[in-house]
């Protein structure tokens, strides 16, 4: 039997051990968000497909275990405040989910709540906010709710905000979403009152007569105020009393104010009660005046009868003449006559008046200038004009003066002369009351080139075909002094400024009178040149740099000349043109940057043999004299000198060949022939070296007739037919502008590029020439 209870035991044993196992595909959390409270426990259930799975085994982890931790059973535990992540996983195959736990705080639960305001009264329409207090104030559930007994009287909505509606009262009551506490507010709503806000009366003022009354009108603001009552009072009621109706009545003469007082608020408003007699008649002191110009006079007026209103208004019939203001004040205008009224404010029939006569004042009140603003370009010129106020004062006498004479001058009469380019301001003083006036002169560089010349016939010096207008500008003429332009005698450019050699003609009270040559810059003397003989005769002069060479001729020795050397400081040089000449002619100089005076001349010695010669004066005074050629006819030979801004000396010269020779620096540098071949005896010739260029002009006679060669470092620019005119009378007559504008200068005609510029009438000459730019 025991044998076969153990054979039994092994079968069933060898049968179990041949039974498959099965493995799980998934697993699943009945939850998979969960919010619990602190020291809270839930447990999740994890169901593991399939169903008849063998092994069912699992791990349950929690991502923060110090938020929430988890059993091996699945049980969470809340521990603080936060976020966990709960996962199951299987043993076998690894299968896992996942469930979110939110961890909060545990709940405090509201134990009660109060309103701010147990009794509250609002008037009909406010508004006002109840404030309800949960208790505690850290209770998790603050949520409430507002009710009112009565929503007729007053209705609150969720926030507390309680509106009455009319008058009456009602509780308003707070309760509590947690536990359903309460907290309750009597309300009791009152009926609205609007304050008065002002008032006024009409009219402000009233005129009256004894035993007459007026009705005041009056208005309350706002006109919905609730006490819109009022009370009326006199500041004096011997002259006039007022009704609770605001009715006023005269008592007697005099002046009163009537107040209106609001009995809400105590505002208050006035009328001024006049009580008068009927005015008959309006008078004015003085009944007649007689003023000068300007001057003021006080008028009264006076209305009767004296129990009338005095108050009078003022008019001038003639305000151009006399005007008046409104306390009777006459101010005189201009001559003439005028009637100032004065009128009875209270009866405007009546009126009176002062005749005022006005005579005239001559004495100077102020100056102006016109115009106040001047625009000129240099060498331009413009009279000012000075107004006087009066127009007819007497003294009409003024002085002149410039802020800066280096860019305008004005003369004696007015006249303004633009100098160089800048601003100046030229003012005028009246000799009468130190009146002043000024005009702000601008002055701009003048646009092309300026040509100056001189005629045979006149002492005048031309401008552009003008009259220059600095002529005579710096005159002087006083009571024992005077000093006057007389006439020029010699003018030349240096770069951008004109300098002539001007005599002046000079006297004093009690002296003598004499006629001095003076250096000009842009015609204002600078310097005066020491002559060695007031007879002795300009010849030529130049200038470079502000240092002026001139060059005279001797009135009482023969074919002697001399050179006047003026320094930018206005001292003086003189240097005798001399050597082993017997005689001199033709002379010509040019003035070198480094203010050495280069002199050609046509010389003889005292052999009689005729030369060409280079004299060099230098700063030191030392001369070096070169004999450029030997000529003949020496008389007849017209050199020309010209220097460029490096000091290289160009001198031309003519011979008895048809030839005009050009030497640089002592050594012949260009042959030039005539076109015709003809003798270059006697021919004029002109030289100007500018902007790095030699500019030539040679004139010859064909036939009777003159033309005139022009070239340009020794290329010919145009042949020109001058007809029957020489250029002798001028010596180097051409000049070159900075723009390159080649002027050429005839007897009676100015050329420009070929073109003629100016012309003089017959039997009238040009006698200088130069062109500044």
């Amino acid at each position: 039997m025991k044998r076969i209870l153990f054979a039994l035991a092994a079968l069933l044993v060898l049968a179990a051990g041949c039974t498959k196992e099965v493995d799980p595909t998934s697993v699943r959390l009945d939850k998979h968000e969960l919010t619990i409270s602190v020291g809270e426990t839930i447990t999740l259930v994890a169901t593991i497909a399939p169903s008849n799975a063998t092994n069912t085994a699992v791990n349950w982890s929690s991502s923060k275990p110090t938020v929430a931790d988890v059993d091996k059973d699945g049980k969470v535990t809340a521990l603080a405040e936060g976020q966990a992540s709960i996962t199951v996983a299987t043993k076998a195959g690894g299968f896992t989910d996942a469930c979110i736990v939110t961890v909060i705080s545990k709940p405090v639960p509201v134990t009660g709540v109060k309103l701010d305001k147990t009794e509250l009264e609002i008037t009909e329409e406010d508004i006002y906010g109840l404030t309800a207090t949960v208790e505690p104030a850290n209770a998790t559930n603050q949520n409430v709710s507002f009710s009112s007994s009565d929503d007729e009287v007053a209705t609150v909505d969720n926030l507390g905000y309680v509106r009455a509606h009319r008058a009456g009262k009602t509780t308003v009551t707070v309760k509590t979403e947690d536990g359903g506490f309460t907290a309750s507010c009597e309300v009791t709503v009152v009926m609205e009152t609007i304050p008065v806000s002002g008032v006024w009366v009409l009219p402000e003022e009233v005129t009256l007569q004894k035993g007459e009354t007026a009705t005041l009108q009056w208005y309350v603001e706002p006109e919905v105020a609730t006490d819109r009552s009022v009370k009326f009072s006199s500041s004096d009621t011997k002259i006039a009393t007022v009704s609770d109706e605001g009715v006023v009545t005269a008592v007697d003469y005099g002046t009163a104010t009537v107040t209106i007082t609001t009995n809400d608020g105590g505002f208050t408003d006035e009328c001024k009660v006049t009580v008068a007699a009927v005015a008959e008649s309006v008078s004015v002191q003085p009944e007649a005046v007689e003023l000068v110009e300007g001057q003021t006079v006080q008028l009264s007026a006076s209305v009767s009868p004296k129990d009338a209103l005095q108050d009078v208004d003022w008019a001038s019939g003639d305000n151009s003449i006399a005007t008046v203001d409104d306390g009777g004040l006459v101010t005189a205008i201009a001559p003439g006559t005028a009637k100032i009224y004065a009128r009875s404010r209270a009866y405007t029939d009546k009126q009176g008046y002062c005749e005022v006569t006005v005579t005239a004042e001559y004495s100077l009140k102020g100056i102006s200038l016109t115009p106040s603003e001047l625009d000129l370009k240099v060498g331009e010129a413009r009279t000012l004009t000075v107004i006087y106020t009066p127009e007819y004062a007497a003294n009409k006498t003024v002085s002149w003066k410039s802020s800066n004479g280096d860019v305008a001058s004005v003369s004696a009469e007015g006249k303004v002369i633009a100098l160089s380019e800048g601003s100046a301001n030229i003012t005028a003083t009246s000799e009468e009351g130190g009146f002043t006036a000024s005009c702000l002169v601008n002055v701009s560089k003048t646009e092309g080139a300026k040509v100056y010349y001189t005629l045979w016939s006149t002492n005048t010096l031309f401008l552009n075909g003008a009259e220059d207008p600095m002529t005579g500008f710096f005159d002087i003429r006083t009571d024992t002094y005077g000093f006057r332009y007389d006439y020029l005698e010699g003018m030349c450019h240096d770069d951008t400024d004109m300098y002539s050699l001007e005599n002046y003609y000079e006297w004093e009270k009690g002296g003598t009178d004499h006629s001095d040559p003076y250096l000009c810059k842009n015609r204002k003397p600078l310097h005066k040149v020491n002559r060695k003989n007031e007879r002795d005769s300009f010849i030529y002069m130049s200038c470079c740099h502000g240092t002026a060479a001139i060059v005279y001729k001797r009135s009482d020795i023969s074919f002697s000349y001399y050179i006047v050397k003026v320094n930018p400081d206005g001292t003086n040089t003189t240097m005798d043109i001399s050597g082993n000449f017997d005689k001199i002619f033709n002379i010509h100089c040019a003035s070198a940057p480094n203010g050495d005076v280069h002199v050609v001349a046509s010389v003889t010695d005292s052999f009689g043999d005729g030369y060409l010669a280079h004299l060099k004066y230098a700063s030191d005074g030392s001369c070096t004299r070169t004999m450029l050629k030997k000529v003949y006819w020496v008389g007849e030979f017209w050199p020309v000198v010209g220097i460029s801004e490096e000091g290289d000396v160009f001198i031309l010269s003519n011979d008895a060949k048809s030839e005009a020779i050009l030497y640089k620096n002592d050594k012949e540098e260009s042959v030039f022939e005539t076109a015709m071949g003809e003798d270059m005896t006697q021919s004029p010739l002109a030289l100007r070296v500018a902007g790095g260029h030699v500019y030539t002009a040679v004139q010859y006679d064909s036939d009777s007739h003159n033309y005139c060669v022009e070239r340009c470092d020794g290329k010919i620019i145009r042949t020109l037919d001058i007809g029957g005119q020489a250029t002798r009378e001028i010596k180097n007559p051409i000049e070159v502008s900075s723009s390159g504008d080649f002027y050429l200068v005839a007897t009676g005609t100015i050329y420009k590029n070929g073109n003629t510029l100016y012309t003089v009438a017959d039997g009238d000459s040009f006698t200088g020439f130069c062109v500044v730019e």
